[in-house]
């Protein structure tokens, strides 16, 4: 049960770097000021919910 669970764990922070790379290299391409923002906003919305879960991990 618990290795089941760190598969899950591993594969939704996997599929959160992958989208995280994607979305770098969209913004280097669109390169405008909306394009950033958004990525920003997403960087920022990921890193908190990585923190979050970590936290929850530690409770």
């Amino acid at each position: 049960m618990k290795f089941h669970l760190k598969n899950i764990f591993k594969s939704k922070f996997f599929g959160l770097l992958i989208f995280w790379i994607l979305l770098l290299i969209w913004m280097l391409y669109v390169n405008d000021k909306w394009g950033i923002r958004i990525s920003v906003v997403w960087i920022i919305v990921i890193v908190i919910y990585l923190i979050k879960d970590l936290y929850q991990k530690r409770k």
